[in-house]
């Protein structure tokens, strides 16, 4: 049976320590696993904290209630934060503050909560190993008045203390003496991922559908033929007049007109035409599929952090390996410059509509005539009457134009890139041969300019699998929702 220690963890081991697998473990090396189980009263405090502004305090307690929300979105119950001997599990408890300590302990104090909620799990759990985690001697007191044992965090877990004003200042001053020095420009480009953190690789884990098999296209389309069956109703059959209740048309004379033959044959047209659409739908939805869920996102971020713009400046994505790269396939501000196609938002993925059968139509015929009296021809249109004359010379353009297909490499210029503004994000999609089931490879976002004495280099490797993924399933709920 595996030796294991239940450490509750106070607030300061998430917001005032250094991440969990960068911690000296060695302390607990006798057991098999080490789990970290954040309480209640503690998830209270990270949430209450996360919103306290843009200290580090704040900023930490936001990345561990991450951390904890990953844990509620997951099947698991817990999160693996460091996989060596010894294992170290971070966990969430609902545990209540027991109430055998309700005359000693003040449960409107956070720290009485906790001690009291490790209280209560240690007499659930009478034979596990169970302690309080903390750097404050607070509960520490607490924990060893009510007979709690408790763990102390050492002093090198903690992260080092934030500078003071005069080394804020002393850093400030430092900062204009070097930009007196270089009076140029100068760029930091980071690669950013998903939580928005800088890394230094990317691994993606993407799904790869294999496509129908021919008996399964057939059955979908057998099965959707129950769904959407065709119809043999076509409403009323005889012509015949009634009087208008209608607002817009009271007292008018209104005219039922049956569906024609001509009508009936070209929907049982358009209803196998249907068909033929929704069995070559099935037969390429891997490839829909793909498109919508297998396409990984790059995001380089640079910023110029130097003294001066940089002069016709020049970006360069680039891929190597078997990746290639291209835009992503909308963006409103590359839209807004007209810098030629800016591509559309992704449609819904969904089953063609099948054909409305023809019921007949209830017309009025005078209303007929004055529209059509009143119909206003068509005018030719005269494109591009908006378009910008000339171009903002601290915006970013593609060069020679916006690739509209994945390609090896391509560019974006600016005319001044200011400084001392936000950074400007260079964001594209990673495209693979899905045949492929790993693919490794970089990305490179290099920059140019006029005034820069060499280009600025990021490369970052690259590394995709693919793992089986069902289209049958898709499509059966596709099938499902078409009715």
């Amino acid at each position: 049976m595996a030796k294991i220690a239940h450490l509750f963890v106070d607030t300061n081991v998430l917001v005032q320590c250094r991440p969990f697998d960068q911690l000296d473990w060695s302390e607990w090396n006798n057991f098999d696993e080490v789990h970290l189980i954040v309480s209640r009263p503690v998830h209270s405090e990270i949430d209450h904290q996360k919103s306290r502004g843009g200290d580090r305090l704040a900023k930490r307690a936001r990345k561990a209630s991450t951390l904890l929300r990953e844990i509620l979105l997951s099947d698991e119950t817990y999160k693996i934060v460091r996989d060596a001997k010894p294992c170290v599990k971070l966990f969430l408890d609902t545990t209540l503050p027991t109430d055998a300590l309700n005359d000693r302990l003040d449960y409107s104090r956070n720290d009485d909560r906790l001690v009291g909620t490790v209280h209560a799990f240690d007499q659930i759990e009478p034979q596990a190993d169970v302690r309080l985690l903390t750097h404050d001697t607070g509960p520490m007191a607490t924990a060893k008045m009510v007979g709690i044992q408790f763990a102390v965090v050492p002093d090198h877990w903690l992260l080092p203390p934030e500078p003071n004003q005069a080394d804020k200042r002393i850093k400030k001053l430092e900062a204009e003496v070097s930009s007196l020095r270089e009076a140029k420009p100068n760029f930091l480009i980071e690669y950013i991922d998903d939580q928005g953190q800088a890394v230094e690789r990317i691994n993606f884990d993407l799904p790869r559908y294999e496509p129908l098999r021919a008996d399964e296209v057939a059955e979908l389309v057998e099965r959707l033929k129950r769904n959407c069956p065709i119809t043999s109703d076509f409403g009323k059959r005889d012509r015949s007049e009634r009087i208008s209740q209608s607002p817009s048309t009271f007292g008018l004379t209104e005219v039922f007109k049956p569906a024609s033959d001509d009508e009936i044959e070209a929907y049982e047209n358009q209803y196998e035409t249907w068909l033929q659409k929704c069995e070559l739908f099935f037969r390429h939805l891997h490839f829909k599929l793909q498109e919508r869920d297998s396409v990984p996102h790059f995001n380089f971020v640079a910023k110029n952090t130097g003294t001066r713009p940089a002069q016709d400046a020049l970006i360069t994505i680039t891929a190597t390996g078997k990746l290639e790269v291209m835009p992503p396939p909308y963006h409103d501000r590359e839209a807004d410059l007209g810098d030629g196609d800016a591509g559309t938002p992704q449609e819904e993925l969904r089953l063609p509509d099948p054909p409305k059968a023809p019921k007949g139509t209830w017309r009025v015929p005078e209303l007929d005539l004055i529209q059509f009296a009143f119909k206003e021809p068509k005018m030719p249109r005269i494109r591009d009457l908006g378009r910008p004359l000339s171009r903002d010379p601290n915006a970013f353009y593609y060069k020679p134009k916006r690739p509209s297909d994945p390609v090896r490499s391509f560019e974006l210029e600016c005319k001044q890139w200011r400084h001392g503004i936000a950074p400007e994000f260079f964001e594209g999609e990673l495209h693979i041969d899905f045949r492929e089931r790993e693919t490794e490879g970089s990305l490179e976002c290099c920059i140019h300019a006029e005034n820069l004495s060499n280009p600025i280099r990021k490369v970052i490797p690259v590394r995709i699998r693919l793992q089986s993924a069902s289209t049958l399933d898709i499509a059966q709920t596709l099938v499902d929702a078409c009715s």
